[in-house]
């Protein structure tokens, strides 16, 4: 507790003993310390964000630091294990983006920092093309099974750091499905690359023949 007679004399310090403290407001400071040292815990961060409909949120968003020290007079629950910032909520991004916020309050807890920069990483789609050859599953090793065309065209959007890698994708036809009734076989995709959004592929079934293998 910093009383009245401790602040006047702190007043006329600064402003010199010539000055004549004849009232200050408040008379009396409360201020709470501790000597205990600083628990380090994990920062959470908070964001509901949304990018433009041509654009992608590109990875995690992020603070420029990853955890927080807090200090109190009182032991710290220990169940509290991490803090978290005050939400950020943004839509319609068209490019990355940095924020001030603030982490939220605890009531009797200092926290350092209590401001930190949250990065919301945006990056713009692109659309790319590309054609990949179509194999045959489920091939008996008499028969052999060519399809008209050998190869599909892929169309997709795919982030614009990524547009030079071509990760992979297959297709295939299945022999099983190959009857005499049946003029064409679908075309089945693998699983896709989490980077390639809205794919569309053409032909979606080709015709085929069928070969005895010698």
């Amino acid at each position: 507790m910093l009383g009245r007679p401790k602040l006047e004399a702190k007043l006329r310090d600064y402003f010199g003993n010539a000055v004549q403290v004849l009232s200050c407001r408040p008379d009396s400071l409360r201020l709470p310390f501790t000597t205990q040292s600083g628990v380090r815990v994990k920062l959470n961060v908070q964001a509901d964000v949304h990018p433009n409909l041509q654009y992608i949120i590109s990875g995690p968003v992020y603070a420029d630091v990853d955890s927080v020290t807090l200090y109190s007079v009182e032991d710290l629950p220990h169940t509290l294990k991490f803090v978290s910032t005050e939400p950020i909520v943004k839509s319609d991004l068209r490019d990355t983006m940095r924020y001030e916020v603030r982490v939220k309050p605890i009531a009797g807890v200092r926290i350092i920092p209590d401001v930190v920069t949250v990065t919301v990483p945006v990056e713009p789609l692109i659309s790319k093309k590309r054609k990949i050859s179509i194999e045959v599953t489920n091939r008996p090793d008499d028969r052999n099974l060519i399809t008209f065309p050998s190869k599909i065209e892929i169309s997709y959007l795919v982030p614009m750091s990524a547009y030079n890698d071509d990760y992979p994708v297959k297709a295939y036809v299945d022999y099983r499905q190959a009857r005499s009734s049946v003029k064409k076989l679908p075309v089945t995709l693998s699983a896709l690359p989490s980077v390639y959004h809205n794919l569309s592929f053409a032909p979606d079934s080709v015709e085929y023949i069928i070969e005895s293998v010698k």
